[in-house]
């Protein structure tokens, strides 16, 4: 009897432990923006890889704590890019469980940190709080936070931003001195300079819009209406980054 006891123990662990890190999510039920996420991101089938991984699971109420405005926005196609950052930001490469997390950071698949503490018993990553530790899948072991995590981004919209405030900063001058011809192909080479950025630097909306601001000016008579046309779309180029 002991030993059918046993076998039947030991099957219901197996049973447990055979469904990876996308199909415990599921199941669980409370992950169902993450899987979402993952899905914008096309990291389904890397979270179905062998690994092992060790995942820092945001439940849904976690992913509740975002703006709405701003999580709808994160799973935008041409946001894919920061969505993968955010998500590699609470993988890490290995199996650790709650007892084997070091004290000191370690290396996430975005390539930063995270690093360990403990505040009143509770154990927290960042300063996402462990609300359930060790759960077994067949590719590592997920830990539930209560937050989502968010790395550092250097940032590629930064990046546009900068070369936008170049423009506007030279130009301005000449316009306000009545130049508005050269404060116009100043303002027209900038945006040609933002139409050369890589895709993962440009979004798909910022490059059309880029492209058909181009396409209206050439054909304006005007250096006012041309240096104005201009002007309007990169401040709204400068908006769709904040």
């Amino acid at each position: 009897m002991k030993k059918i006891l046993f076998l039947a123990s030991l099957f219901l662990i197996n049973t447990i432990n055979s469904a990876d890190i996308v199909e415990t999510a599921q199941k669980a039920g409370q992950f169902n923006t993450l899987l979402k996420a993952a899905g914008a991101a096309k990291l389904v089938d890397a979270l179905k890889s062998d690994g092992p991984f060790t995942l820092f699971a945001p439940n849904d109420e976690a992913f509740s704590k975002i703006p709405q405005k701003d999580l709808l926005n994160l799973l935008e196609p041409e946001n894919r890019n920061k969505l993968q950052s955010i998500l590699k930001f609470h993988l890490v490469s290995g199996k650790f469980r709650s007892d084997q997390l070091p004290l000191l950071p370690i290396g996430t698949l975005n390539e930063q940190n995270i690093k360990f503490t403990i505040k009143d018993d509770s154990v927290f990553v960042n300063d996402s709080k462990v609300l359930k530790a060790d759960i077994e899948v067949s590719n590592g072991v997920i830990h539930v936070i209560d937050s989502v995590l968010i790395p550092t981004f250097s940032t590629k919209l930064d990046n546009i931003e900068s070369i936008i405030t170049k423009g506007i900063t030279m130009g301005v001058p000449h316009f306000n001195h009545g130049n508005h011809e050269a404060c116009a192909d100043i303002y027209e080479m900038t945006l040609n300079c933002l139409s050369l950025l890589p895709e993962n630097e440009l979004g798909s909306k910022q490059r059309m819009l880029v492209k058909k601001t181009l396409d209206d000016i050439s054909s304006m008579k005007s250096a006012t209406d041309r240096a104005w046309g201009a002007r309007k779309s990169l401040d709204m180029l400068i908006s769709s980054n904040n």
